[in-house]
């Protein structure tokens, strides 16, 4: 062997160490984080959940038919602290321009009437799609009856977002498909 092929093979070895020492960290960091981004994830749409129904003392999970031996979260029953039902909450998820959109949403409990919305995440175009999850677009869903529940240029009653209309139509349809879905289950 000369002397630029054991340089070769050298070079080689190193990148080879340190490659695998580096998916060693990796893995070992990854299982502790991926625990606690789970954790932070369901804290977050707990969060979301008492946003949507700030009258609610306990949501109360209704799940569908079960998949792969889990139970699916449909739709959550929002009690008063006598137990009382106050409405649902619930989260929708369409795709944007840029991605997935996922809305939680709390409704009366006779399904005619929004109380809130949140945009829960989104990946959406920055300064545009994103504006999404600004108080002046989310605040027009605040009170809404569901059979307006639409864009303006759809005979509905929700403005869309100049230049966004992917986007807001995304969260429209994400909560129409949910309020179905609630409605087919009921």
């Amino acid at each position: 062997m000369n002397d630029s092929s054991r340089e070769a093979f050298i070079i080689v070895g190193k990148l080879v160490l340190l490659a695998t020492v580096a998916a060693a960290v990796l893995a070992l960091v990854y299982v502790p984080t991926q625990t606690q981004i789970e954790l932070n994830r369901e804290q977050a749409r707990v969060a979301a959940l008492e946003d949507v129904v700030p009258q609610a003392h306990e949501f109360e999970p209704v799940e569908g038919d079960p998949v792969n031996d889990e139970r699916e979260v449909l739709y959550y029953r929002a009690l008063d602290e006598d137990g009382n039902l106050i409405g649902y909450a619930f989260f929708g998820t369409r795709m944007g321009y840029s991605g997935t959109v996922e809305v939680a949403a709390g409704i009366d409990p006779e399904l005619n009437e929004l109380i809130k919305v949140k945009i829960v995440s989104q990946s959406e175009t920055p300064g545009l799609g994103d504006r999404i999850k600004d108080d002046e677009f989310l605040r027009q869903f605040e009170g809404l009856e569901v059979d307006n529940l639409a864009l303006t240029r759809d005979t509905g009653e929700v403005d869309s977002i100049t230049g966004a209309t992917v986007s807001s139509r995304a969260v429209v349809e994400a909560l129409n498909l949910k309020i179905d879905e609630i409605k087919e289950t009921m």
